[in-house]
């Protein structure tokens, strides 16, 4: 027959760990040295040359490709009006949308979809969803065969009202 024995507060603690001294990785200077050492290799360049186009250049679309440029990966953004890739690449900031963030050299505008595209290794789609039917056709002819889209497009709820009267 089995007996049920509770288990003692003894058996519920973890075990003792290793004095510090014994784990130098642990030492608070050692931290600091680790930490430091992950941040220089997240800008470590890239094994293999890599080039992002975002298509759209309104908040979001800046947003994702300052990141990227930021880490040094080239980008080439898509926008639809000339003199807004002309500001962008004379001044490193969009004229209209978060014009208070400078861009990084790494990153640059058109308004061609095959300058744009041509030699892309990720696309980013960030044009709004009740917009994208339209760009993409007009951009599909341009878009590299096995070329990854990354879609961050938002929908943004359109209602239509319908008055009595129809």
């Amino acid at each position: 027959m089995y007996r049920f024995i509770p288990p003692t507060n003894h058996d519920l603690l973890p075990p003792p760990s290793p004095p510090l001294s014994l784990l130098p990785s642990l030492q608070p200077h050692t931290q600091t040295t680790m930490l430091a050492s992950r941040r220089s290799r997240s800008t470590r360049p890239l094994p293999y040359p890599v080039r992002f186009a975002v298509l759209g250049g309104g908040s979001f679309g800046l947003a994702l490709a300052s990141v990227l440029g930021k880490k040094s990966i080239p980008v080439t953004i898509l926008v639809r009006k000339e003199d807004v890739a002309e500001h962008i690449n004379l001044h490193h900031r969009h004229p209209t949308y978060l014009s208070d963030i400078a861009l990084a050299p790494t990153i640059r505008a058109t308004t061609n979809p095959e300058e744009a595209l041509k030699d892309a290794s990720f696309i980013i789609h960030a044009v709004p969803v009740q917009y994208s039917r339209k760009f993409l056709e007009d951009i599909a002819p341009h878009v590299p065969k096995n070329t990854p889209i990354i879609s961050t497009s938002k929908v943004r709820a359109v209602f239509i009202l319908i008055s009595p009267e129809c």
